[in-house]
Formats: C-alpha cells, sequence, structure tokens
C-alpha cells in the first residue's frame, strides 16, 4: 500500500474526540489499508501517547493543521510536539477572518506569517498553509491567492486543496503547476453536482468529476510528496467514504 497517501483525520473528526475513541479510529483506518493520517479536528492529547497509538497501527502522521493562536503564541511547544509524532508539515487550516476581503489583508498575512515560516523551517520542518474557496477573490487583476503565493515567505509551502480550488473558479492542475517546489503536499477532495442545491458537493474520491488520473499525473511531476484524502461532509460512515476513496487511487494506480 502506498504510503505516500495518507487519510486527513477532519474527515472522522466525530470519532477523534477523546483518547478511547482515538485509537479506535486509528485501528480502523489501518486495517482500511491506510499508512499514513493527518491530524486535524481531533482532541488534544499528550503527543507521545499519540506517537505511542500512531506506532501501534504503523502509521505516520503526514500534516497537521494548528490553530491559528497556537502556532503564533506557543511555536516552539507546537514545533517540539511534531518532532515527537515525526512529523515534519505543520498546517494552517485557514487564514483568521481579520485578514481576509481586500488585498491589504492578504498581504499583511503575509508579512504575519514570515517569522513563522522561518522558525519553523530552522527547525527542520515546514510551514503549509490550507486554502479555501475565498483565497479565489480577486483584487483588481490579481486572487488572494496570487498575493499569498507571491507575497509569502519561501520557506512557506501550500497544502493545495483541490474541492476549494474548484470551487473558486480556478484550475486544479494549474495551481498544482504553478506550486512546484512549494507544494510537498496536498489535499485530494472530490466534487460532484447536487441538482436540488445547485452547487458543487463533497464527494469520495472518483465519484466526482475532478480529472483524478491527470491531477494524479500532474502531481507526480510535480514532486508532491503527501496526497491526502478528505472529504468534509460524508453522506454516511466517513470510514466508508475514505474507503472508497483509497479503493479507487490504489485502481488506478497510487499503490
Amino acid at each position: 500500500m502506498a504510503t505516500n497517501i495518507a487519510a486527513q483525520c477532519y474527515t472522522i473528526r466525530d470519532y477523534m474526540q477523546n483518547e478511547q475513541d482515538m485509537e479506535k479510529s486509528l485501528e480502523k483506518l489501518a486495517k482500511q489499508g491506510w499508512r499514513a493520517v493527518q491530524l486535524s479536528g481531533s482532541a488534544k492529547i499528550d503527543p507521545s501517547l499519540a506517537r505511542d497509538m500512531l506506532d501501534r497501527n504503523g502509521l505516520k502522521v503526514a500534516a497537521t493543521h494548528i490553530g491559528w493562536d497556537d502556532l503564533t503564541q506557543h511555536t516552539d511547544e507546537v514545533i517540539s510536539a511534531h518532532r515527537i509524532i515525526g512529523c515534519k508539515y505543520i498546517g494552517l487550516g485557514s487564514m483568521p477572518e481579520k485578514y481576509r476581503g481586500s488585498a491589504e489583508g492578504f498581504e499583511a498575512f503575509a508579512k504575519d506569517t514570515e517569522k513563522l515560516a522561518k522558525k519553523i523551517a530552522d527547525a527542520d520542518c515546514t510551514f503549509i498553509y490550507h486554502n479555501h474557496n475565498f483565497e479565489f477573490v480577486r483584487f483588481g487583476g490579481l486572487s488572494g491567492m496570487d498575493i499569498l503565493v507571491d507575497k509569502c515567505a519561501p520557506e512557506m509551502q501550500f497544502e493545495l486543496d483541490t474541492f476549494w480550488v474548484q470551487a473558486g473558479g480556478g484550475d486544479v492542475r494549474a495551481w498544482i503547476k504553478r506550486l512546484v517546489g512549494r507544494i510537498d503536499v496536498i489535499h485530494f477532495k472530490d466534487m460532484a453536482y447536487d441538482p436540488e442545491k445547485r452547487t458543487g458537493v463533497f464527494a469520495e474520491i472518483g465519484q466526482g468529476n475532478l480529472d483524478w488520473k491527470r491531477i494524479v499525473k500532474t502531481c507526480k511531476k510535480s514532486g508532491v510528496r503527501w496526497h491526502i484524502v478528505e472529504q468534509d461532509v460524508c453522506p454516511g460512515d466517513p470510514f466508508d467514504s475514505l474507503k472508497i476513496s483509497l479503493d479507487y487511487l490504489n485502481d488506478i494506480g497510487m499503490k
């Protein structure tokens, strides 16, 4: 089974809210065939305890999502915890509201993350930023995402989310190519169309409309290291949705 595919635990967040449930959930993921996870949306537990759980189930940690306050106010503790769990990629799931809505806000975010990105890099880790669709709002001739790519510290990378790129009107493969050298980690997330809601909705990988064979090929050419499967909302059991996604990726050659 591929070690460069990971399950985003935010997908199963309702089953990761205490130590006992986390143990059961990690064991279940391992039995499905996953060999790595992203820790996000789960209960905060001692990193040594988390490492023990992961090791018992043969799981690596591909990346995390850490809250803004912890990242900026407790950076040393965050770095230490990542060393314990054996994770290189320290992620921010979204920028705080105060930065959104203007080009100046995006530029301020880039400036305010510069020292953070450098400090994390000096610790032999990498700060990664996860986008949603609001980064694709345009301010004159540039989108918010353009501003981030141009203005953020070169030590900072991007955890591109395929669903949200599509939802923002972006070209997934074009953005992967643009971020070469700054996209070690990507979120694989499919989008289907709901005729009743008249909008795109979350779907298992291969069950929506994104062109996964070409996306996977572009990732390979662009040097992506971790392909993390996430589904924000699932129609039933989220473990079943993750298994459908894993089976599809295996079927198209990600093994």
